[in-house]
């Protein structure tokens, strides 16, 4: 009588044994093979159709007196008979490879499972970039900028480790790069950062330390971020990389604040970056409403992220979503056996489960028409017919609507509050993004818009009377939000051969860089367009203007050959 038994594979699970041979790794273990017994001994099923060339290596260990025997056959056997003493119970070992001389020489022990005692001790990197020094412009830190960075790691050391209930152990080890970094990269959406090859991360932290966070003055330079994570080629050996943004000499305490709360929120998007590779899902930080957080304030009380670091935040579903607790002892400098924790996310979902009220995101209202989305022609010409406007901007990177609804999720910011003085339209206006653009030499964007909310007021009073209304809002949104030195204007600019009213606002961006938008405004039938250029540092938006023609006009911009 034949009794079919399942081979006991004594390998690593991180070793896939589904892997397709024609990709298979030196002695890759192989699971797909059963053991029949019979009268004499064993018949190995050797899996059919495993590869074209190569060879098999099978074992078989006596279990009560330890003594392992091996076979080595091409892979094009079907089935392999083996003599074994009566009454004996075996294991067996099945491996592959390309070559016969690549094959293990002996039997692999199973690894014990590690057992794990007392919180997970969390490395982390701290750096201070002493300078930076690049385009014309030199950031220095002062001995008040350590004094905060240091501040800082110590807060943030103390709300993880009290937020995990004690799971995790921060363990920070402060840097200061003395060299002076010399070179930054652009980005559209973002603006200049400062990348982890330039502070040799790799070298410095490489199976070292679990993240690195850095703390840089980046003063005068255009970003549109307070904090940065990138994400590691490799995260399961690679550190987590994220830069915190440090301005002025001496920072103010709501500045020392934000850097508290913004090194939780990048590091959280590094633990996103490494645990997706066990199959984890880690809520992004940057969307708390998905949540039932507010999307404006949610990351402010820093419950959201004891949420995620507790696995307490709930998704649509009723799923509890984060970092389980048996997860923290996973990190890149503790590579274990496992590939897939998923499993310590399942969980039942209760009967009686109701979802946190989300916090409405709003969405522009398209207005209807085939031409609403007009795509460039090529690389370097946008014409939109709705808007009867064209653009001919080199060196400029343009976004479908998506892509900008997209871009503006993070970067979406409250306007200031309506008055009661304030006109119907301006409360209930309805600005629709037809184009958006940004320049990756010079920072700057270009964002064309309609809306129809307007158009009565425009049609009675004149699109510089409207300019005048939404002057006055911003004057009064500013006033209670920006720094004292900003100005205004009524100006106005010639479009082709239209000339048009519009706004234009300086100011100083954080005590960093100089801001300069023109906001131009005119009537094109039934809709209102707006036409906004922001630029940094260096005021081009006149030049810029100077790309862009009405397309019912005679005159077009031409490109240089």
């Amino acid at each position: 009588m034949k009794k079919r038994f399942t081979a006991l594979l004594l390998l690593a699970s991180m070793l896939l044994a589904a892997l397709p041979v024609s990709a298979a790794e030196l002695n890759t273990p192989v699971e797909d093979f059963t053991v029949e017994q019979t009268d004499s001994g064993f018949t190995v099923i050797l899996p059919d159709g495993y590869a074209e060339k190569g060879f098999f290596k099978l074992f078989w260990k006596n279990n009560l007196t330890d003594e392992t025997l091996n076979a080595v056959f091409p892979v094009d056997t079907t089935a392999y008979q083996i003599e074994t003493e009566a009454g004996a119970e075996y294991s067996f070992q099945l491996f592959y490879a390309k070559k016969r001389g690549l094959l293990p020489a002996g039997w692999k022990e199973e690894k014990a499972e590690e057992e794990f005692q007392g919180p997970s001790i969390w490395k982390v990197l701290w750096i201070d970039v002493e300078t930076v020094d690049c385009l014309g412009i030199t950031n220095r830190m002062t001995e008040r900028n350590h004094q905060v960075s240091e501040e800082v790691s110590k807060a943030f050391e103390s709300f993880v480790e009290e937020s995990t209930d004690g799971l995790v152990d921060i363990e920070i080890t402060r840097m200061t790069i003395d060299e002076p970094v010399t070179a930054l990269t652009y980005n559209p959406d973002y603006g200049y950062s400062l990348p982890s090859s330039e502070l040799d991360v790799k070298h410095l932290a490489l199976r070292k330390y679990d993240s690195v966070l850095v703390m840089a003055r980046l003063d005068h330079f255009a970003l549109t971020y307070a904090g940065l994570a990138t994400a590691p080629e490799n995260p399961r050996e690679e550190p987590g990389y994220a830069v915190v943004v440090m301005l002025g000499d001496d920072p103010s305490p709501e500045h020392i604040a934000d850097m508290k709360i913004v090194c939780v929120h990048e590091w959280i998007h590094q633990l996103g970056s490494f645990y997706q590779k066990w199959q984890l899902e880690i809520p992004n930080p940057d969307k708390p409403e998905v949540y039932g957080f507010d999307p404006y304030t949610g990351n402010r009380d820093m419950q959201f992220f004891k949420e995620v670091l507790t696995m307490k935040a709930q998704a649509d579903d009723g799923r509890l979503l984060g970092v389980p607790a048996e997860a923290w002892q996973y990190k890149p400098t503790h590579n274990p056996e496992k590939w897939n924790l998923s499993y310590l996310q399942d969980q039942e979902v209760p009967a009686d489960f109701q979802p946190r009220e989300k916090q409405p995101v709003i969405t522009p209202e398209l207005p209807e028409g085939p031409d609403i989305f007009d795509i460039p022609t090529n690389g370097i010409i946008y014409e939109n017919a709705t808007m009867d406007i064209g653009c001919a901007l080199e060196d400029w990177v343009f976004y479908t609507q998506q892509g900008y609804l997209n871009l503006l999720d993070t970067n979406r910011a409250r306007a200031g509050e309506y008055s009661d003085e304030d006109p119907d339209f301006l409360k209930n206006n309805d600005p629709v993004t037809m184009m958006y653009m940004a320049n990756s030499k010079k920072p700057g964007t270009v964002t064309f818009q309609v809306s129809t909310s307007a158009v009565p007021f425009v049609k009675q009073y004149g699109e510089e009377a409207y300019a005048e209304e939404i002057k006055k809002f911003y004057d009064r949104a500013f006033t209670a939000s920006s720094p004292d030195d900003f100005s205004y204007e009524i100006i106005h600019r010639r479009i082709s051969d239209r000339e048009v009213p519009g706004i234009k606002i300086s100011y100083n961006a954080n005590g960093t860089f100089e801001v300069y938008t023109e906001m131009l405004y005119w009537l094109n039938g039934d809709l209102l367009n707006t036409l906004i250029i922001k630029t940094s540092m260096t005021d081009y938006c006149t030049s810029i203007l100077n790309h862009i023609y009405l397309l019912s006009s005679p005159y077009h911009y031409s490109l240089n050959p």
